[in-house]
């Protein structure tokens, strides 16, 4: 069965202190991480340029989601010598919000979710995980680009840390500013653009 690992309490605090510590609504936490966004366009659009676009956003995400899905399945592959750590507040989701995911992953996705909803421990639930399986991670990148839930996914050996954010983009942090090429260089082979955001 393909699931999500629970990162146990006794267990939570050393994982922390491998993980970004994510401070989005914190100034001074992003005037000293290095970080860009993951997008589908090089800048950010004009009003005249949104207006041509012939789809809306959730089309558009959607018609671009297979280019996000082969970089993470590369990420993945390159990610070998320790683990991948999701982040999100799975405690926190009611039962509505279980009904949104189920309906708008694809069928796989969503058995996916379910056995999450039917296999895991919610007496041990911490809102942190292991991904040990490509397909789960996949499961994960929909949520992020549906705008479903927004996971944070933490590349320990690559020191990349990618949150999900509307329009099918996606913040990334990294542990050192040299990996911003780096990442730059592997996303464009899926025609994705590392920007920096607007001033």
């Amino acid at each position: 069965m393909k699931q999500l690992q629970i990162i146990e309490r006794n267990i939570l605090a050393d994982y922390k202190k491998q993980l970004m510590n994510i401070e989005a609504d914190n100034d001074e936490f992003y005037q000293k991480t290095p970080h860009r966004l993951l997008d589908n366009f090089s800048h950010a659009l004009t009003v005249e340029e949104m207006e041509n676009i012939p789809f809306n956003f959730y089309d558009l995400n959607l018609q671009n989601e297979y280019k996000y899905r082969n970089l993470f399945k590369e990420l993945f592959n390159r990610n070998s010598k320790s683990e991948i750590v999701a982040v999100f507040d799975y405690r926190g989701m009611n039962a509505s919000d279980h009904l949104r995911v189920i309906n708008d992953l694809d069928l796989y996705e969503k058995a996916l979710w379910v056995d999450q909803m039917l296999y895991l421990d919610q007496c041990q639930i911490t809102n942190y995980f292991i991904v040990k399986d490509i397909e789960v991670l996949m499961m994960l990148i929909q949520l992020n680009v549906r705008e479903l839930e927004f996971v944070e996914i933490h590349f320990l050996d690559l020191g990349y840390v990618f949150k999900g954010t509307y329009d099918c983009a996606m913040e990334v942090f990294f542990d050192e500013e040299s990996k911003i090429q780096e990442l730059e260089s592997i996303a464009s082979n899926y025609k994705l653009y590392l920007r920096k955001y607007e001033e």
